[in-house]
């Protein structure tokens, strides 16, 4: 038998225990007194889609590739001739499918920075609308 359903389900727990924690941590920074707290673990969120961005922005084809061909004469060993070959050129500009690529690269890469700005911002009208609930009050008597 396979250990890969039981692997399978360690690993999903894991995830959702670690989704768990850097939830319960957004809500905690949001809920303090310092407004930029709550801003932590979404700035960082967004500097990792950033270099993802960067990431692939390494990787598109950008250079030229050559190959050095030298022919030899067999029998005496001596090189006849160098010379350069180009295999593969570069793009000249961008293509519509790498602007696509790149749109939905940041769209992906940001479901969590959006996410934890959306708690952020959540827990902010929160403790805003409490504290005019207590001055109301306070106001009543």
């Amino acid at each position: 038998m396979s250990n890969l359903p039981i692997n399978l389900i360690f690993s999903s727990l894991f995830m959702l225990l670690i989704l768990s924690l850097v939830i319960f941590i957004q809500l905690k920074l949001s809920r303090s007194e310092n407004k930029f707290l709550g801003l932590i673990l979404p700035i960082i969120s967004f500097l990792f889609s950033l270099s993802m961005i960067i990431g692939w922005s390494s990787f598109t084809d950008t250079g030229m590739i050559t190959e050095q061909v030298t022919t030899v004469n067999e029998e005496t060993g001596e090189i006849i001739e160098e010379t350069e070959e180009v295999v593969h050129q570069p793009k000249e500009k961008m293509t519509t499918d790498d602007f696509l690529e790149i749109g939905y690269l940041t769209l992906i890469s940001n479901i969590p920075t959006i996410i934890l700005s959306g708690i952020y911002l959540s827990e902010k009208n929160k403790m805003k609308m409490r504290k005019e609930i207590e001055k109301m009050k306070i106001d009543d008597l």
